[in-house]
């Protein structure tokens, strides 16, 4: 039933904000915006690597203090040097939460920030060993 993943959505209360956070501190492309019929931008889709998207669209009614849209989870994006990450994170002034950089029980090398609207992202470096890396290679999906 299912050919692939299609894009995760993110209901935002500042779209250029989100952008600005995606692409200059995630490295992610802005792929193309969405209009209403006045011409006024209410999405965004940005671009990730591997050809998946994740879809920002404007909140009908903002939220005081914003809300995660994801209220127990995360965002990850795999990094290939998580120190350099770090270096960026840094450098942009943006503070790593939940005790900083550190290793996972799974082998993987991680650290988590927030985004504009609260949302917990997760940059992860992956050990070779590890079961999700294990798990792509005995699925046929090496990187």
């Amino acid at each position: 039933m299912i050919s692939g993943f299609g894009h995760v959505n993110l209901g935002v209360s500042d779209i250029d904000k989100m952008v600005e956070f995606y692409t200059d501190v995630i490295g992610l492309t802005k792929a193309f915006e969405l209009k209403n019929d006045e011409g006024n931008v209410f999405g965004v889709y940005m671009l990730l690597p591997d050809g998946n998207y994740i879809e920002f669209i404007k909140r009908a009614k903002v939220q005081e203090p914003p809300v995660s849209a994801f209220t127990a989870g995360h965002l990850c994006f795999e990094v290939e040097d998580i120190n350099k990450a770090k270096e960026i994170i840094d450098g942009k002034g943006i503070e790593i939460i939940w005790g900083g950089m550190k290793l996972g029980k799974d082998k993987n090398w991680q650290i988590f920030i927030n985004d504009p609207e609260n949302n917990k992202i997760e940059l992860m470096q992956m050990d070779p060993e590890s079961p999700q890396r294990l798990g792509q290679a005995k699925m046929g999906f090496v990187k």
